[in-house]
């Protein structure tokens, strides 16, 4: 009798018709470290559940209370702080949502690629749309201190001055803050590889790391740990403390639906997936913006 022997890594084919046959298996491929993409949740706080379709949150509450301590004598009482919280304001909670389409043809002629394509750029277009509306809430708060670089770091040789000189800002605003994140463009991400001020601090045992070989940034620059994102133009960059500077608060948190027959009439099944959030900056002092990068 022969005795079909098969090894570990052995799978049935994988067709789309098999996709549909599992209404999960289309969302959860959506979804898998979907969350691990997005800048502004790595960036932002958890604020909890919105109430009533909005968050309240009170922007620029001072880092001190309005009255300082005193010497107290025995028997003396002891005085009340004079507290103070900044100015009340609320951000609506806003539904976004795409879905993926899968027709009877690409069923028919098992265009799995197609359907890979589609979840990917269903993920990244997500990713890019909701960072791109933490990055328009930073930039276009008038509160965000402003910095313009020295020159576009591209020839700069003098990026960590601009930089240094775009934290002094968020330093003398007394709030207590400590920037730690870079938030650029790939583009501008590539010049600062390229920039003397790194490469040159690469000397010695750590040679083999100088992003001129590796094409990466492999430790923090200037204490920061640098982010990547095209939700940032290129030639601005933006110098925050990371869960300090803002929050989200999901009403309904990312998720996809399972995959279901859509239309009939059409032969057209989908996948749905929504995240219902609001995003506001409570701490806008938090943050310098750097143009002319």
């Amino acid at each position: 009798m022969t005795q079909n022997i098969f090894a570990t890594t052995d799978s049935p084919t994988l067709t789309v018709a098999s996709m549909l046959a599992d209404p999960l298996y289309i969302p959860a491929l959506i979804l898998d470290e979907i969350n691990q993409l997005f800048i502004s949740q790595d960036i932002l706080r958890a604020a909890g559940t919105p109430t009533g379709g909005s968050v309240v949150y009170y922007e620029s509450t001072p880092l001190f209370s309005n009255s300082t301590s005193e010497y107290v004598e025995e028997y003396g009482d002891i005085p009340l702080a004079a507290n103070s919280l900044g100015t009340p304001k609320a951000q609506r909670v806003r539904k976004r949502g795409l879905g993926v389409a899968i027709s009877q043809e690409m069923k028919d002629r098992n265009q799995v690629d197609l359907v890979n394509v589609q979840v990917s750029q269903v993920r990244e277009t997500l990713v890019l749309d909701f960072d791109t509306v933490f990055i328009n809430a930073l930039i276009n708060n008038t509160s965000v201190n402003t910095f313009a670089a020295s020159t576009g770091w591209g020839t700069s040789s003098h990026i960590r001055k601009d930089i240094l000189a775009a934290r002094k800002l968020i330093l003398d605003a007394k709030r207590g803050f400590m920037p730690d994140t870079l938030v650029v463009n790939p583009t501008d991400a590539n010049n600062i590889m390229t920039s003397s001020e790194l490469t040159s601090v690469y000397v010695g045992n750590v040679a083999d790391q100088n992003p001129l070989l590796t094409g990466r940034i492999n430790f923090p620059f200037v204490g920061l740990d640098v982010k990547q994102t095209y939700a940032i133009s290129a030639g601005t960059a933006i110098l925050l403390q990371s869960k300090k500077v803002g929050g989200y608060a999901d009403e309904r948190p990312l998720q996809a639906t399972p995959t279901y027959l859509w239309r009939r009439e059409a032969e057209t099944w989908r996948s749905d997936v929504i995240r219902s959030t609001a995003i506001f900056v409570d701490q806008p002092l938090a943050a310098t913006v750097i143009t002319g990068i």
